[in-house]
C-alpha cells in the first residue's frame, strides 16, 4: 500500500515564494540605478515576476534552471499537452510526451512545478514564454538530445553551462560547497590517502532523503559484510534513532575498523568523491550529487528516492 506523505517545508513554501515577488519595485529600483547598466537578466524561473521588471527595463531575461534537462523538458511537456488532463488516479501511468524514448510517469510520481498552485503555475509557465531562453545546469555531452529538444519546444535558446561545481577549482573552495561539513576535510583526505586507488565506497544520500531506520542498518550490514572500505554519511536525526544507536552501539565502527568512516551530518562530498582512492559513489540521484560524480569519474550506484519541484513539495513512498 502506497502512502504519500508531505514534507513538513510545504505549508510555508507557497508564503516564501509571494514573499520574494514582493521584490520586484526593489529590483527595479536597484538596476535602474546600479552602474555600468546590466545587459541581460538570469534568474530562476520560480521567480515569474522578474518578466514583469525586465520588461520594463527592457533588459533581455534568461531563466536558470537547477536540474537535469531530461526533467526540464518532460516537464515542459507534460503541462504543455496537458499530458493527466482526464486522469482521475494518480498512480495511473501517463506517457510523457515528446521524448525519443518510451516513459511513463504517473501524477504521484511527477505532479508538475507548483502542483495545486495553479494561479502561480500559469505565471510561472506565462513569464516563462517572455524569457529570451534558458540557461542550464547540464553539460551537452551528456544530455544532447535533452537539450535539443528543449530548445525546439519553447523555440528558444538553450544554454547548457553545467557542471556549475566545477566552478570549484581548489581544494578549499570544493570543501565549502554546500553546508560547513562535519568532519574535517584534511582528515578525510589523510584517510584517503592511505587507501587502494579505486577502493573506497562512498554512501551518501543527499540532504532531504530521510532513510528508514531499517534502511540505515541493512546498508550498514551491507558495508560490513562487503569487506571494502568507505565512507559513509548518516543525518544526525537518523542516527539519533534509538533503532540505529542501539545497532550501532553494538560494535559496527569496531568490527569495520580503519577501513570505515562514518560521517555524521553534512560531508565534504567534491573533496571525497574527486580523491583518487574513491572507486563507487551510492546515490539517491540528487541532480547535482550525479553531477559532482560524472564531473570526477566516479560509477554510480542509484538508490532513487523521491522526486521534488523546486522545493515546493516533497513526496516519498512506503511499500
Amino acid at each position: 500500500m502506497r502512502e504519500l506523505r508531505f514534507a513538513p517545508s510545504h505549508n510555508f513554501s507557497k508564503p516564501f515564494f509571494t514573499a520574494i515577488s514582493l521584490l520586484r519595485e526593489p529590483l527595479e529600483t536597484f538596476l535602474r540605478e546600479v552602474h555600468p547598466r546590466p545587459s541581460c537578466m538570469i534568474t530562476d524561473f520560480c521567480n515569474w515576476w522578474t518578466s514583469e521588471a525586465a520588461r520594463e527595463l527592457k533588459l533581455p531575461r534568461f531563466i536558470f534552471h537547477g536540474p537535469c534537462c531530461f526533467f526540464i523538458l518532460s516537464s515542459h511537456n507534460i503541462y504543455r499537452h496537458r499530458a493527466y488532463d482526464g486522469v482521475e488516479d494518480e498512480f495511473e501511468p501517463v506517457v510523457v510526451p515528446g521524448l525519443p524514448q518510451r516513459i511513463e510517469v504517473s501524477r504521484a510520481q511527477a505532479p508538475g512545478w507548483f502542483a495545486g498552485w495553479e494561479e502561480m503555475q500559469e505565471r510561472v509557465y506565462r513569464a516563462e514564454e517572455t524569457a529570451a531562453g534558458a540557461v542550464i545546469n547540464t553539460f551537452h555531452e551528456l544530455e544532447a538530445d535533452y537539450v535539443e529538444l528543449y530548445a525546439e519546444a519553447t523555440g528558444k535558446a538553450v544554454l547548457p553551462v553545467g557542471p556549475l561545481s566545477l566552478c570549484n577549482k581548489d581544494a578549499a573552495s570544493r570543501a565549502a560547497r554546500g553546508k560547513a561539513s562535519s568532519v574535517d576535510e584534511d582528515e578525510v583526505s589523510r584517510w584517503l590517502d592511505g587507501m587502494e586507488p579505486g577502493s573506497v565506497l562512498f554512501v551518501s544520500f543527499g540532504s532531504l532523503v530521510r532513510t528508514q531506520p531499517l534502511q540505515v542498518i541493512e546498508i550498514g550490514r551491507g558495508l560490513e559484510s562487503s569487506g571494502r572500505p568507505f565512507i559513509w554519511v548518516i543525518k544526525e536525526a537518523e542516527r539519533r534513532c534509538p533503532e540505529v544507536e542501539e545497532w550501532l552501539s553494538e560494535g559496527f565502527e569496531e568490527r569495520t575498523g580503519a577501513r570505515g568512516m562514518i560521517v555524521t551530518g553534512w560531508a565534504p562530498q567534491m573533496v571525497i568523491l574527486s580523491h583518487p582512492a574513491v572507486g563507487g559513489f551510492v546515490t539517491h540521484c540528487g541532480w547535482n550529487s550525479m553531477l559532482e560524480s560524472v564531473s570526477s569519474g566516479v560509477p554510480m550506484i542509484t538508490w532513487p528516492s523521491f522526486w521534488t519541484s523546486s522545493s515546493t513539495r516533497s513526496w516519498w513512498w512506503k511499500f
